[in-house]
């Protein structure tokens, strides 16, 4: 299933349209200023090859939180470094360093969990619940997806991978419920709004079912899928 793609640029611009694309072109444009303003600093260079290595990187792969986030932190550093120190406050900022420091440790060591470990974790129990769910083992599937959608609620990928489930039990309540929960986080998947369609026309809520339909149109129209499933309803027949 590809649902992500293997470019940050294109994926951008796939998901948030020409205002996600000039936001991103913008904050590189305010990158590239603030390094030729500090270049002569002796961390400059290094600093460049670290975000061009990251920048490049993401060309040809997708963005991940575990990544990004560290890249976040030494961008919003590398911008304080790249700036200076302005030398009526030299003093008073050296003073300030060390509880600067301290306080910016401590807050990564509150952070770094709810940031890094916990999407981790609940990714690597979405991958063993796939390989549980291929291997045939429902349950076991089941019980890893709740324990990822309890490691990150807000996640609509979780709540949509385990719609997909019930659907493959042809438990159509539990189906809804899961879509409708990742239509709530926000989901962008035209799949989803697709397979709602389908349990909210087994469950015999047809008006929702074509309304699910026609947003899953919107969101890829390009696939016929989606426009099979609204002409299915439409008609009168049996979605496949």
């Amino acid at each position: 299933i590809i649902d992500e793609s293997h470019s940050a640029l294109l994926q951008v611009a796939a998901t948030q349209g020409a205002i996600g694309l000039a936001a991103s072109a913008w904050v590189c444009i305010a990158f590239a200023r603030l390094w030729w303003k500090g270049r002569h600093q002796m961390v400059a260079a290094g600093i460049l090859g670290a975000c061009a290595g990251y920048l490049i990187t993401i060309l040809v792969n997708f963005s991940v939180v575990p990544a990004a986030l560290p890249f976040c932190i030494f961008l919003g550093a590398a911008a304080i470094i790249l700036q200076g120190e302005a030398a009526p406050t030299q003093a008073l900022h050296r003073a300030a360093r060390p509880l600067n420091v301290a306080a910016g440790l401590l807050g990564l060591a509150v952070l770094a969990p709810l940031a890094v470990a916990l999407p981790y974790m609940a990714d690597a129990k979405l991958r063993d619940a796939s390989n549980a769910f291929a291997a045939g083992d429902r349950g076991s599937a089941a019980g890893l997806l709740r324990d990822a959608r309890s490691l990150q609620p807000q996640q609509q990928l979780y709540a949509a991978a385990a719609g997909n489930l019930a659907m493959a039990d042809a438990d159509w309540t539990a189906a809804r419920d899961a879509y409708t929960m990742a239509d709530n986080l926000g989901s962008f998947d035209p799949s989803v709004f697709r397979q709602l369609a389908l349990a909210d026309d087994h469950l015999g809520l047809h008006d929702q079912a074509i309304a699910a339909a026609k947003r899953s149109i919107q969101l890829n129209r390009f696939d016929p899928r989606n426009l099979a499933v609204l002409q299915a309803l439409t008609s009168g027949a049996k979605p496949a």
